[in-house]
């Protein structure tokens, strides 16, 4: 494994759907260009606004491999392999390293919920080694996945029992456990900046450049797409097939 930092924004692009709600990759590839245009550092594809966890083992890897093929070596891609089976996020995992992706991440089970750190990283650490030579990146989300265990306690279990743990991607506005998170094993593990609506603080923090986005809410209200909201709509959240109005 040969983790390196990451610097800048790294964007969570939608998933293109038809409005029959099937997957539609054919506008990845201009997605990606977009992104490699305005100097986007990388996409976490498959999480929170990408619909990931309503999506099949098959749609999933169809999207990821979409994105690491258009991504030219430009893009680092993070493969989001997480959900509520182990089975299924181990086989994201190792497709995501088969195919070259940059890194794997997953969040918390959101079922069947973890209580503690330990159980959390039970979960985790078989997800991480199925993909053996491939960072892995904590998803701490605790208002979609409920699981809000402090990420500190996390860091301090997994340390040595993950050992492709690269670090979090930090989606919680508990600034001080994101400070402590920065600060375990002088700055061991990388802490990505996730929630939009505290991005101030954690650059006083000394978070820096490095962070991941969630679109905002649109003018028709919050749904499954956006960085926390809720969909308005039952079943998976269908959006269009040309997103950010690429043609």
């Amino acid at each position: 494994m040969n983790a390196k930092n990451l610097h800048g924004l790294i964007a969570a692009p939608f998933t293109p759907m038809t409005v029959k709600g099937e997957i539609n990759p054919e506008p990845i590839r201009k997605y990606a260009r977009h992104l490699i245009v305005n100097k986007v550092a990388g996409a976490f594809v498959c999480g929170t606004t990408g619909e990931g966890i309503s999506m099949t083992t098959g749609e999933r890897n169809t999207i990821l491999n979409e994105w690491i093929t258009h991504s030219g070596n430009e893009l680092k891609i993070i493969a989001h392999v997480g959900g509520n089976s182990l089975p299924q996020s181990m086989e994201l995992a190792a497709f995501a390293e088969k195919q070259g992706a940059y890194a794997i991440a997953s969040f918390a089970p959101s079922f069947f919920k973890p209580g503690t750190a330990r159980e959390l990283v039970s979960f985790l650490a078989p997800v991480a080694a199925a993909a053996p030579d491939t960072p892995f990146y904590f998803y701490h989300f605790p208002s979609l996945t409920g699981v809000n265990i402090p990420v500190i306690n996390f860091l301090e279990e997994a340390d040595g029992k993950i050992p492709t743990l690269a670090g979090v991607k930090y989606t919680h506005f508990d600034l001080y456990d994101m400070q402590q998170c920065m600060a375990y094993g002088n700055g061991q593990f990388e802490i990505l900046h996730g929630y939009d609506e505290v991005l101030l603080g954690g650059l006083a923090l000394g978070l820096g450049e490095r962070g991941v986005g969630h679109r905002r809410q649109s003018e028709h209200g919050p749904d499954r797409a956006g960085g926390d909201g809720q969909s308005p709509h039952p079943g998976r959240g269908r959006l269009s097939a040309h997103p950010h109005g690429l043609q």
